[in-house]
């Protein structure tokens, strides 16, 4: 049984015999946008990223001058007798024919043509042909009869040369490519011309998906009428090619919601097993989660902390038992410069099973960046993809509840295959005072509810203090939501850790919110206030006692000026960030 790592072996070593390849459907459709690659062939990393997923059942080779082959495709029960083939590369097909490789002769474009003798075909300039160890719609395979590795390919045969030329009234077929059209009869005389058209039409319409209907089948079709004897008006072509469409839309199924209602006696019964953790409370195997914060709290360094310790199966801050597995990082914020000097202060290692895509543009919403991405996770059996930062992977507007429902409707693929998913995400720059204690937190989140309604966890990190950090999980599904706890960021030796230092009571919480209220209040302003203005600017949401400690913790901790004002009051004002602080602001 052949595997999709079997499939990307086999393109890998095409690949170095300098041929340019694409993944294919069993029905020998090109998957995803594969025309770059008749103009250049793809790396190694655009094989592992591009070529293979659930849909990929075989490789294909671009044939011409980019990879310096022609082939003659010839079907099963094709006259072959009277051929001059010279010994040469061939192959078998899953439809029981041979594929013969030739070389394409060096500064000369050999067209493809179809139907150049009976059954016979030529995979010339731009074209593609399916190569072993391809699976067939039949369920036949691809199989190597005189394999190039040890059998050399000749040279074009002169023959085959001049079966490309150009005829009289055998027009050059330009958009249709063999490979699509192969078995589909040419040159159809008058009284069985309409039927042709009709047969043709729906054999091409159910190959391709409706989005591309009028940019690729309706081409075709008019381009294949051109070679009846003689050809039927466009007018009356388009009218069963749009007949037909009709008829393959209707043959599709209707999708209607389930309704199917349980007894209360039958959940009971169930046995239901426990949550699977893959960060134990904080991240469930399969889930999609959030770490979310102001400027300077440190959430990317938490993902890459989170993305070491998860692929060497250690706990998180030194507590939070993890499950061992591949993670990939999809960093659209940072440069690689930057991400290397924080992974290697976090004491990265070569032998770590991480993967980085940095600044490649890459969007969830985007469909081909989607089956990229579940054909990388299933090829390296990644469980965690972290996402850095949200708002950064879409294309869509935050605050439309029905767009960030598809945002995180396009991730369920990988979540049916328990990979979690895990994002950084903003605070809003001023939020309102209901938002200010410890239970709104979560209204925090910038962007729409339907942001935390889809999530499995969301964890909110306060702004670095004296070394520390306070961690509240507003939101756990499957379990009940951890305690707040704090977390101290430790330095040494040129390194970066954090250590869990332990559960936090929700006075001291509050009293922490409390002043990260005070020290954007004064941020915001940017400039002198005193005491009173405080007070009633923020009293209705911080306590009166806690406003004076606060401050003199803020001064204490160097957040704040304090100075002496008209008639010896203090006033305060926020001190501008150090070099330091702008630093970690991840």
């Amino acid at each position: 049984m052949k595997t999709q790592n079997d499939l990307v072996e086999a393109a890998k070593k095409y690949l170095a015999r300098g041929w340019s390849v694409i993944p294919v459907s069993a029905d020998k459709k090109p998957i995803g946008g594969w025309k770059k690659f008749q103009d250049r062939r793809p790396s190694p990393v655009e094989v592992e990223f591009d070529f293979l997923n659930d849909k990929a059942k075989g490789v294909a080779v671009i044939t011409g001058s980019l990879s310096g082959i022609v082939i003659l495709d010839t079907e099963a029960g094709a006259d072959l007798s009277k051929l001059d083939i010279p010994p040469t590369a061939k192959a078998k097909t899953g439809g029981g024919g041979i594929h013969f490789f030739f070389k394409n002769p060096r500064g000369k474009t050999v067209p493809r043509k179809i139907r150049v003798l009976e059954k016979v075909d030529v995979l010339g300039e731009r074209g593609y042909a399916i190569l072993p160890p391809s699976l067939h719609s039949s369920g036949n395979r691809y199989e190597w009869i005189a394999d190039p590795e040890t059998t050399p390919i000749a040279d074009a045969p002169d023959w085959l040369l001049k079966l490309t030329e150009p005829r009289a009234k055998q027009p050059e077929l330009g958009t249709p490519n063999p490979e699509q059209v192969a078995s589909v009869p040419i040159a159809v005389k008058e009284g069985a011309r309409n039927d042709a058209t009709a047969r043709l039409s729906g054999k091409l319409l159910s190959r391709f998906p409706e989005y591309e209907w009028e940019s690729h089948v309706w081409p075709l079709v008019r381009e294949l009428n051109r070679l009846n004897q003689p050809p039927l008006g466009e007018g009356e072509v388009r009218q069963v090619f749009e007949s037909i469409s009709k008829t393959e839309r209707e043959k599709k199924p209707k999708t209607t919601s389930a309704f199917a209602p349980m007894r209360i006696g039958d959940l009971l019964a169930m046995a239901i097993p426990p949550a699977k953790w893959l960060i134990e409370k904080l991240l469930p195997v399969g889930g999609r989660g959030v770490i979310s914060g102001r400027p300077g709290s440190y959430k990317t360094w938490i993902l890459l902390h989170m993305a070491m310790q998860v692929s060497r199966g250690e706990p998180v801050f030194g507590s939070f038992k993890t499950t061992k597995g591949s993670v990939l990082l999809i960093d659209e914020e940072n440069r690689l410069q930057t991400l290397r000097e924080r992974i290697e202060k976090l004491g990265y290692v070569a032998s770590d099973n991480i993967y980085l895509l940095s600044l490649e543009g890459f969007k969830v919403d985007k469909e081909e960046n989607m089956r990229k991405l579940e054909a990388f996770v299933e090829l390296h059996d990644i469980r965690l993809v972290i996402m850095d930062s949200l708002v950064r992977v879409h294309q869509k507007d935050e605050n439309d509840a029905g767009q960030m429902k598809d945002v995180f409707d396009a991730l369920k693929p990988l979540v049916k295959k328990d990979v979690a998913i895990l994002f950084t995400h903003h605070h809003r720059k001023q939020p309102s005072d209901d938002e200010e204690s410890p239970s709104k937190t979560s209204q925090r989140l910038r962007g729409s509810s339907d942001i935390l309604a889809a999530i499995e966890s969301h964890v909110a990190v306060s702004n670095e203090v004296a070394g520390r950090l306070v961690l509240v999980q507003t939101k756990s599904r499957d379990d009940e939501a951890q305690k707040p706890f704090e977390v101290n960021i430790e330095t040494k030796d040129g390194r970066l850790s954090f250590e869990f230092e332990g559960e936090i009571k929700d006075s001291v919480l509050a009293f922490e919110q409390a002043k990260e209220k005070i020290h954007e209040f004064l941020v915001s302003e940017g400039r002198e206030v005193d005491r009173a203005e405080i007070e009633t600017k923020l009293k209705p949401f911080v306590g009166e006692n806690s406003i004076g400690k606060a401050l003199k913790t803020l001064a204490e901790e160097n957040k704040i000026e304090v100075q002496r004002g008209v008639k010896n009051k203090k006033i305060y004002k926020a001190r501008p960030d150090t070099p330091e602080q702008l630093n970690f602001d991840f």
